[in-house]
């Protein structure tokens, strides 16, 4: 089921230690209202990232979690996370402009920009009273430097201040991306939302070091996606449809 709620409420802090734990925090002492919350810092100091690791958030970037009191169900459920990766790689290009296939998915949930990560997300469903609700973590490199990372992880970082020359505007992205995501919390998947993706998947045809489920790290070839949004991969001659993610 799919239905308009309140306004997004927003929370801006100029420094936080995460805007997940912020939120989570709130939900524990039952402080969050049953309206969408979004809460938006200029930078983190300790951010969550996949599978729990640090997530590195200096000033000039995105940093938002969305908290959306109504999770959708069905297909729309099945798709979600896919849905909030796309909608916020169309509403990076709808500020920038559009750069054909200089941006491009990674499955399941990280956006890539000339071949290095300028933005992922993180998309959990929890129970609170009863009834599911969304939680979606969002942060892009926006109005940042390589510079302004750990040198470990600066070869796969790519920022839009440096792919285009030049600065963006952060409150037009932030009500872009805003926009994007609620549009997927509030209407049915397209039906031609996988093969639309598909032709934007990040290592399409080529073999990728993939993370798979027991954190074994494997070598397969990316073949593109699965009617339900997983990833299908071919490995030692088999095609495998898979619920994990590529290093």
């Amino acid at each position: 089921m799919y239905k308009r709620l309140m306004p997004i409420d927003v929370i801006s802090f100029e420094s936080l230690d995460s805007t997940s734990r912020f939120v989570r925090r709130e939900l524990a002492s039952d402080r969050l209202a049953t309206r969408p919350l979004a809460v938006i810092a200029g930078k983190q100091t300790d951010g969550i990232g996949r599978l729990g690791r640090p997530w590195e958030s200096p000033k000039g970037g995105l940093w938002l979690t969305l908290y959306w009191p109504d999770a959708p169900t069905g297909r729309g459920a099945a798709l979600m996370g896919l849905r909030f990766a796309w909608a916020v790689m169309a509403s990076i290009e709808s500020v920038v402009g559009p750069l054909g296939q200089r941006f491009t998915l990674k499955w399941p949930n990280d956006i890539y920009l000339d071949g290095g990560k300028v933005a992922g997300l993180l998309t959990e469903v929890i129970v609170r009273h009863g009834a599911r609700a969304v939680l979606v973590g969002i942060g892009v490199n926006a109005n940042t430097s390589a510079s302004d990372y750990p040198p470990e992880i600066r070869p796969s970082i790519q920022t839009l201040r440096e792919a285009l020359g030049r600065d963006i505007d952060l409150h037009a992205l932030r009500v872009a991306v805003l926009d994007s995501v609620e549009q997927v919390l509030t209407t049915p998947p397209p039906g031609d939302l996988v093969e639309v993706v598909g032709r934007r998947l990040h290592g399409l045809g080529q073999y990728v070091e993939m993370t798979m489920a027991d954190r074994v790290k494997q070598r397969v070839r990316v073949l593109g996606l699965a009617e339900d949004g997983r990833l299908r991969v071919e490995q030692d001659g088999q095609e495998l449809s898979l619920i994990s993610t590529y290093e």
